[in-house]
């Protein structure tokens, strides 16, 4: 198992325990039917209450649609890097303060991402391998407006929060040989691709699996709710005169709100 993807399991298996060691006994999970009468207690209304910050610590593969810009004609990504998809981390933060009853929560939400490629490069004309390196990093963004419908966990038990995110994606890259940066023909192999990002996807509550480690997690760090997360992301990143440095993944990892 790859560095990245050890790094990936380790931060699941992290905030799992986190959620699952509040407490030892079997109690009465905030899910069930308790939480529908008019006479609930006033913790069961805190932990309905929406919140209002959403945290992502982001995962996946890469691989930058480069190459479609040439139609077939080239394929300088593939013939460097080979076709093997990047390890690809990513951080996201939603600001949601807007509620649509019986549906879920609105807001704006910033993500930041970056993915790597190194092989060693190739002699001009045939020469076979050289002594150095070449290597590619992609630094992918977004400001959009994200949709998490709620309505499920909070009316009919259902602890599944289905998402979309659509908003305006730009990313930053770089193209360096050995220890200075990559240039053809005077140009530096460095720039930014601007363009649109979309994202649909699912979220698993772990409060649900243990409501009394729930309790214990927001004592200890403030934090209302932990989610398991998966989602198909589509960035279309640049063409036409900015390298396509865009991407269609799946992507996974951990979610917290408070």
């Amino acid at each position: 198992m790859s560095f990245g993807l050890r790094l990936a399991a380790s931060g699941l298996l992290v905030g799992a325990a986190l959620l699952l060691t509040g407490t030892a006994s079997a109690q009465k999970s905030r899910f069930g039917g308790e939480w529908r009468r008019s006479n609930r207690v006033e913790s069961d209304d805190a932990f309905f209450s929406y919140s209002r910050f959403a945290f992502e610590a982001r995962f996946g593969l890469y691989s930058p649609h480069i190459d479609d810009e040439f139609e077939g004609a080239a394929t300088p990504y593939a013939d460097v890097f080979n076709t093997n998809p990047q390890f690809y981390v990513g951080l996201e933060i939603d600001w949601l303060p807007f509620r649509i009853p019986y549906l879920g929560v609105l807001g704006p939400t910033v993500g930041w991402g970056y993915t790597w490629a190194s092989a060693v490069a190739q002699i001009a004309g045939g020469g076979g391998p050289s002594s150095q390196d070449t290597s590619l990093w992609i630094m992918p963004m977004h400001a959009s407006a994200v949709l998490r419908v709620d309505a499920l966990m909070r009316e009919v038990d259902i602890p599944i929060v289905p998402y979309a995110k659509f908003g305006f994606g730009w990313g930053l890259w770089s193209a360096s040989s050995g220890d200075s940066s990559a240039s053809f023909d005077g140009v530096v192999g460095r720039g930014t691709s601007l363009g649109t990002h979309l994202a649909l996807g699912g979220m698993f509550s772990l409060n649900w699996l243990d409501s009394g480690g729930s309790h214990a997690l927001e004592d200890a760090t403030g934090l209302r709710a932990i989610y398991l997360f998966g989602e198909w992301m589509r960035t279309d990143l640049g063409g036409g005169s900015q390298m396509n440095i865009g991407t269609s993944t799946g992507v996974f990892g951990l979610a917290a709100q408070r």
